[in-house]
């Protein structure tokens, strides 16, 4: 792995994170204002830019830990250590934050049990989403890497078709009902991987010129989209919003080509 490739998933991971964050600062406004209204417009337009946090996340996954040659034992239990020991601790601790004083005990076990299978707070689903991902990845891993980029390239060209179908009624019911949208996600991290070996026979500007029209174009999309589905449905929809929204993946997608393509310098350690 070359020096910019290590700098530019840094930069991404640290615009993701603050991406995340303006989601959660926005998210009120955008639920709670009327659609149309001066502030509807600026938290959507927030909400809109930042929606790249959590696909970003998985794309840079992809690119790190698909080309790896690592058995599967040395991989779960790295990500044992990471994330399951510290997500148990906090599904224990929303579990008796968000538990009424006077319930029975068997209450309790129920709200226990259906804490664990569903999560004891809303946005522990980002948890559940990303062990599923790694449970996958050494499966995707030996058979992205035992395959032609066209042929990668073919695979996500259906992904995307996906997503599209995936915002027709009838495909959202029947992918929520069937509880697959696990699947969909997998998506990003091939989508990583593809993008982080990509070579281009063009210059950096150009393909920094593509990836900023595909940042445009998916926010635009996004927002458009989002305005005019809530004005159908007379009360605020975040359908475009998701992270499995085609125009999401497209904006995303542009991010990560973007910073792939720009030339950061070796930061400067201090007294060095």
């Amino acid at each position: 792995m070359s020096i910019n490739d290590t700098i530019y998933y840094n930069k991404l991971r640290t615009l993701a994170t603050i991406a995340v964050i303006t989601i959660h600062a926005s998210s009120t406004l955008f639920y709670h204002r009327p659609i149309g209204s001066e502030s509807w417009w600026i938290a959507t337009f927030f909400d809109t830019i930042a929606r790249f946090g959590v696909p970003i996340f998985l794309m840079i996954s992809g690119a790190l830990l698909l080309p790896k040659k690592e058995d599967m034992k040395s991989f779960y239990s790295k990500r044992l250590h990471r994330i399951l020991i510290p997500f148990l601790l906090w599904l224990t601790i929303y579990y008796f934050h968000n538990l009424p004083v006077n319930i029975s005990l068997s209450e309790k076990f129920y709200r226990l049990l259906n804490g664990i299978c569903s999560g004891s707070s809303y946005h522990l689903w980002y948890i559940y989403m990303l062990v599923g991902i790694y449970l996958a990845i050494p499966a995707v891993r030996i058979w992205v890497q035992n395959i032609s980029t066209q042929s990668i390239r073919i695979i996500l060209l259906f992904w995307g078709i996906l997503l599209l179908l995936r915002l027709t009624n009838e495909t959202g019911k029947l992918v929520k009902s069937l509880n697959i949208e696990f699947f969909y996600y997998l998506g990003y991290p091939i989508a990583g991987y593809y993008l982080s070996i990509l070579k281009f026979h063009k210059p950096h500007q150009t393909i920094r010129r593509f990836s900023i029209a595909a940042i445009i174009i998916g926010i635009l999309l996004t927002l458009s989209g989002t305005y005019i589905l809530s004005l159908y449905k007379g009360k605020t929809d975040e359908l475009f919003f998701n992270c499995l929204s085609p125009t999401v993946a497209l904006m995303s997608s542009g991010i990560f080509l973007l910073f792939k393509h720009i030339e950061f310098k070796k930061e400067k350690v201090p007294g060095k």
